[in-house]
């Protein structure tokens, strides 16, 4: 039998604003988003998910989200640590509890509950990190400043490959060992003056050491087992996008965890927006309405159109695109809203099997509009035109299609190939997906017709990226 299982979060701003500052992301509402999907996605599994934080956090947190933490612990509001020594509140953190636990940082997501026998290990990690030059050129510069570590630390950092485990997910059941670790990591912290914001140390990465590698080292000193949410070994400089941050993937891996240089992939932030707004719209709604300057629709705020090109071919397409923002500006948000809500549901038809995509319903976007990029236009007019909509489909025989959003501008742009413009002809009205398919094969030639797999495999392909700039929607049947 299971036992209720208390799931811990740590959240310190450092005295930075929530709405302005991204701590490591774009921009902040994706930072919002993804301390939301994280809170949320934990309490689908677990019924005790307590958040740590200060009172800056509790006010955005809980007061305007109003994330369904059970507890929220208002600790860190005179915390004297200089913020690049951002693990040292987590540490804190682990330090405090007094029963068994598992923290999880707010950049892991985790569609399912974990296995019951991860749950009941005595220690608990992420995964094992299997260090490379990477890390051993950053030991290597902190045992040149000669700090004071105990002697089992220091032989670990000595060695080629230096021992790790992601702190992602961090806890257990043996609470006796992660009290002394806390307590080592602590003492480590005080003999080496890291939280003097004077001291000489601090353009240091020691987070790593005194959080991640301590934690294994220690493991090994006292002969302990460590139970591997992941399961298996990951190169330190390993976490590659496909594994660990592709949110089609969401329902099908056992987490997902936006980590490092991911927090800044345009794409990844935009996915997890996606994410979020179709499995909890309304918190979604919440976090884009607090920032009226980035969303001009939700803020009422004049929407200025890009600068014009000298170009008169450009000028003609910036006058289309007048026409349609002053068009869109009449739609209520609430109407927005809706749509954005209907057309962020495809990663589930994309994660179906090809039977169960076959019944799936698949509709246009009613307020879409296409911009034909006239034949007679010089080659570098067209060219420029659609290198600003999208460098990667730039060289590609397209058109631009248009559509209103909620977010931004108020508006986004993309590029329609051969492919996409007769999915949306055929698309006047909504077809199964199956439909649409043998409908789009009739145009082929019998050469790539012929193809049957290769046809469907680019017919998915496009159908994701129309999907994902709101241009169709795909339904479940």
């Amino acid at each position: 039998m299971r036992t209720n299982l208390k799931i811990t979060q740590t959240f310190w701003t450092a005295n930075k604003s929530l709405l302005e500052n991204g701590f490591g992301w774009p921009h902040p509402q994706y930072h919002l988003m993804s301390w939301a999907l994280s809170c949320l996605s934990l309490r689908k599994s677990y019924d005790n998910v307590v958040l740590y934080t200060d009172s800056n956090g509790y006010k955005v947190f809980i007061e305007l989200l109003k994330l369904p933490y059970t507890e929220v612990v208002v600790q860190y509001d005179d915390l004297r640590c200089p913020d690049i020594h951002w693990a040292y509140p987590k540490m804190l953190t682990y330090s405090l509890q007094a029963e068994p636990f598992i923290h999880v940082d707010g950049d892991v997501y985790l569609p399912h509950r974990l296995d019951a026998s991860i749950e009941s290990g005595g220690l608990i990690a992420q995964n094992v990190e299997m260090g490379t030059q990477y890390y051993k050129n950053m030991m290597n510069d902190l045992l040149r400043r000669n700090y004071r570590m105990p002697e089992f630390l220091h032989k670990v950092l000595e060695r080629d490959l230096i021992p790790s485990y992601n702190a992602g997910f961090l806890g257990g059941n043996d609470l006796e060992f992660i009290q002394e670790y806390c307590r080592i990591a602590f003492r480590f912290i005080e003999d080496n003056g890291l939280l003097d914001y004077h001291s000489r140390n601090l353009g240091v990465n020691n987070n790593l050491l005194f959080e991640q590698t301590l934690f294994a080292a220690l493991a090994e000193e006292r002969g302990k087992e460590v139970a591997s949410v992941l399961g298996y070994v990951v190169p330190d400089n390993g976490y590659d996008y496909h594994r660990f941050c592709d949110f089609y993937r969401f329902e099908d891996v056992k987490f997902l965890h936006l980590l490092g240089g991911h927090k800044r992939n345009q794409r990844a932030c935009e996915l997890l927006g996606k994410t979020l707004l179709d499995r909890y719209p309304d918190y979604y709604r919440r976090i884009v309405e607090l920032f009226p300057q980035n969303n001009k629709r939700l803020g009422g705020i004049k929407q200025e159109l890009p600068d014009m090109t000298v170009q008169q071919c450009i000028a003609l397409y910036q006058d289309y695109l007048c026409d349609r923002i002053a068009e869109w500006k009449e739609l209520p948000n609430e109407t927005l809203y809706d749509w954005e809500h209907r057309l962020s549901s495809y990663s589930h038809f994309i994660n179906a099997n090809r039977e169960q995509q076959a019944v799936c319903k698949v509709g246009k976007n009613p307020y879409a509009s296409v911009f034909e990029i006239p034949s007679h236009w010089p080659d570098l007019a067209k060219h420029l035109l659609k290198e600003r909509v999208s460098r990667e489909r730039c060289g590609r025989n397209a058109d631009v299609v248009c559509v209103p959003c909620l977010l931004g501008e108020g508006y986004r742009e993309a590029l329609l190939s051969d492919w996409g413009y007769n999915i949306l002809a055929l698309l006047e009205n909504e077809m199964s997906f199956e439909v649409l398919l043998a409908e789009l094969c009739s145009t082929l030639s019998s050469e790539i017709r012929d193809n049957g797999e290769g046809v469907y495999r680019s017919m998915l392909a496009e159908l994701e990226y129309l999907c994902y700039n709101g241009i169709v929607y795909v339904k479940m049947e």
